[in-house]
């Protein structure tokens, strides 16, 4: 069963915790999907631009980002029914993420996996707009071999699997 398209903006508040709000906003539906990150803006910024499209069909849920560049690390896990292994997809732009001894870089066309159940860090480094498919982990863990070891890592975008999933998202 699907449910709405929610979204989270941040020009829907002024402060300098727009990013936070973005990503912690229920209207995004997130909340319960992902847990805080502590973030910083690179530079001096007086804003940032940030909105997150999501809906959630059959437990998965899919969502579509778009923000300005911005650094985040989260010690905090989601445990339980909420964690999820996401596949992320770089529509544009360019992050850095990393998690557990894994590291990985997504420029247009390349394809990220990272487990909602342990720390993590990222960057953006140019304006960015990604896709992203979160699957619970129990239905990943069930058809992805090893995923503990593959989790943090990324795809080229010039391998025929990121092109394959990049035209399917």
């Amino acid at each position: 069963m699907m449910q709405g398209v929610m979204s989270a903006a941040s020009r829907d508040v002024r402060s300098v915790r727009q990013l936070e709000y973005v990503l912690g906003s229920p209207r995004a539906s997130l909340g319960t999907h992902i847990q805080r990150w502590s973030l910083s803006q690179p530079g001096e910024r007086d804003s940032f631009n940030a909105r997150i499209n999501s809906t959630i069909v059959d437990g998965f849920l899919l969502a579509e980002a778009f923000c300005d560049p911005v650094a985040g690390v989260r010690d905090q896990c989601t445990t339980g029914d909420a964690r999820s292994v996401w596949v992320g997809v770089t529509e544009s732009g360019t992050s850095w993420f990393s998690q557990g001894v894994n590291a990985g870089y997504t420029p247009p066309g390349g394809v990220m996996l990272w487990d909602s159940g342990r720390p993590a860090s990222f960057q953006v480094c140019s304006e960015l707009h990604q896709k992203y498919l979160g699957i619970p982990y129990e239905i990943a863990e069930s058809i992805i071999p090893d995923l503990g070891t593959l989790c943090g890592t990324s795809v080229s975008p010039a391998n025929s699997c990121s092109a394959l999933l990049a035209t399917h998202m």
